[in-house]
């Protein structure tokens, strides 16, 4: 798994943002391996022990396998929001920040607004001081954008 967080980490209490922080990890977890997959029984497991339910768990899965299956698109959609910056260049953990919330604007059925400020929450945990507001402004260029 991801190592602890940057930042003295905030309690998480709601469950979708527990669920976003799960799908995170497990984004991260893969690109740090350099696989294209998650272990779905890890990834359950780990909502089982922060006291998911399983339509919040199912919810989280279909999260990580869209955007492993529209992963290709995520990049590419990614890239041409970038300013100054290649995909190759920025930091894994920006990266699973940034491809979990293009999915979830792209193919899921959640507020922009939720999604920007999820990710931005998350980023604020695991990634370096800069990265909030970056993460922020290539989110809000795709929201705008499609």
């Amino acid at each position: 798994m991801i190592a602890s967080p940057t930042v003295a980490t905030r309690e998480i209490k709601h469950p979708n943002t527990i669920m976003r922080r799960i799908v995170f990890q497990h984004l991260y977890q893969s690109d740090a391996r350099r696989v294209l997959f998650a272990q779905e029984n890890e990834f359950i497991d780990q909502c089982d022990r922060e006291g998911l339910d399983k339509k919040l768990s199912d919810r989280g899965w279909k999260h990580v396998g869209l955007v492993f299956e529209k992963l290709d698109i995520v990049d590419d959609v990614v890239s041409t929001h970038l300013k100054g910056w290649t995909l190759a260049r920025i930091a894994k953990v920006d990266k699973a920040i940034l491809r979990m919330g293009v999915t979830e604007l792209l193919y899921m059925d959640t507020p922009p607004s939720t999604v920007m400020d999820e990710c931005v929450e998350i980023a604020k945990l695991y990634c370096e001081s800069e990265s909030p507001a970056f993460i922020n402004a290539v989110l809000d260029r795709v929201s705008k954008a499609h």
